[in-house]
């Protein structure tokens, strides 16, 4: 008996754990949209992107209170002649920070628990902080991405093109489990954006700034400036 009870109360703990975390998990989908005028000539291009929030129990030890996982790609924006603007995953000068918030940030929601509410959000804003965006002067090379400010596009693409906006729409998630797998369409929402590794010939390498230090780990020798990773390009399956 005593020996039914030391096995049966650690196993209730942990699934007591696991069933919260799924009943406490949030998903909702986002298209990330960028538009930029070219000689008057406006071009967009947008991707679909996935967030999914679970919220961790509190009564098994564990560090943090929620995981948040990103599914989906970066903004490709093809303007012709070789030229390009990609918003990455990411956030700030070098795409240091997560998108993982960039819903709630559009919507001024961003306060605890908004992953709750944001499968319910509806509607088409403008973004108050861009995704970090960067440009391949050629796609072949790896080393030739270089970061974009908005006020970079005249000095870099020249005179008449300028960055427009780049904005969020809410589109459905799907219901679970179909929003995973990805069928039937009525059911599993707007398709995440994939292909990107498409169109960007240097996707499977090789990398110059990664030293070989044995056991098959590599390190990152870049020093300062945009520490891009394929992270910043696609996530998720």
């Amino acid at each position: 008996m005593l020996v039914a009870l030391a096995v049966a109360v650690p196993v209730l703990w942990l699934g007591s754990a696991i069933a919260y975390e799924s009943w406490h998990t949030y998903t909702h989908r986002f298209r990330l949209i960028i538009e930029v005028d070219d000689h008057g000539v406006s071009k967009s291009a947008s991707s679909v992107i996935q967030v999914t929030v679970v919220e961790k129990s509190n009564w098994v030890p564990q560090t943090g209170g929620v995981y948040r996982f990103v599914r989906g790609e970066a903004v490709f924006l093809d303007l012709g002649d070789g030229r390009n603007v990609i918003a990455l995953l990411g956030l700030g000068p070098t795409g240091e920070r997560d998108i993982d918030n960039l819903a709630a940030l559009a919507f001024g929601r961003d306060r605890p628990f908004w992953q709750r509410e944001a499968p319910s959000w509806r509607g088409r804003v403008g973004l108050p902080l861009i995704p970090t965006l960067v440009t391949f002067t050629d796609l072949n090379d790896p080393k030739s991405a270089r970061v974009l400010r908005p006020s970079d596009f005249e000095s870099v693409f020249g005179p008449g093109v300028r960055f427009k906006s780049a904005e969020i729409e809410m589109v459905p998630s799907g219901i679970w489990p179909f929003g995973t797998i990805g069928w039937p369409r009525l059911l599993a929402g707007e398709p995440v954006t994939r292909g990107i590794e498409a169109k960007l010939p240097w996707w499977n390498g090789p990398f110059p700034w990664l030293k070989s230090v044995g056991a098959g780990v590599y390190v990152d020798t870049r020093q300062t400036g945009l520490k891009w990773h394929k992270g910043h390009f696609k996530r998720g399956d």
